[in-house]
Order: C-alpha cells, then sequence, then structure tokens
C-alpha cells in the first residue's frame, strides 16, 4: 500500500532501563493507495524516536527505526498480525519508486 504520513506524535516521557533513554514515536498514516486486498484507511507505528545511553557498555542492537516526516508518502505494509510495517527507503523495488513519485 502508498501511505502519507499525517501525524507524528513524540513521547513526553522516555523509557528508561539501566542502559538506555528512549523516547518513542507513534505516527500515524492514512491510506493513499491500496496496491493489495483491502487495507484500512488509517494506522498508526510506534518506533524509537531517540535513544541516549546511560552507561559505558556497547550498544549490541538498535530498535528498527525509519526517517519520515508529516507529508511522506512511502510504501507501507501489514504485518500477519495487523501492525503497519514500512521498509527503508533501499528496500523499496524501482517500480513502486516510480509510484511513490506520482503520489507526491
Amino acid at each position: 500500500m502508498i501511505v502519507r504520513v499525517t501525524r507524528i506524535d513524540i513521547a513526553a516521557v522516555p523509557r528508561i532501563s539501566d542502559r538506555t533513554e528512549v523516547f518513542d514515536e507513534t505516527v500515524t498514516v492514512e491510506l493513499v493507495q491500496a496496491l493489495q486486498g483491502a487495507p484500512d484507511a488509517q494506522y498508526q507505528m510506534k518506533q524509537v524516536h531517540s535513544r541516549r545511553p546511560l552507561s559505558d557498555e556497547p550498544i549490541r542492537c538498535l530498535p528498527w527505526r525509519v526517517e519520515l516526516n508529516v507529508g511522506d508518502v512511502v510504501v507501507a505494509y501489514e504485518n500477519r498480525d495487523g501492525r503497519l510495517m514500512i521498509p527503508q527507503p533501499y528496500h523499496v523495488p524501482a517500480d513502486l519508486k516510480a509510484v511513490l513519485e506520482g503520489h507526491q
């Protein structure tokens, strides 16, 4: 599906562990074009907005994060459990990039 980012809300309070402080963001998107099936008109996705280490220990891995701004038109898909996933731009096939440009 092709979706447009309509809102990004950054959490007021971070998640804090003994190693990191993480601010999440909730991204709201609206359907622009269905490529397959019958997707919902609107979805929300939570991802990491920013993180700050609280110790000197190295970070082993970072959570999935896609750079998004309000107004962006991107390719997305719905997982089997209903969660929205937005792939990194370099994972979008060339034929879909042309479709995206048509909606910009």
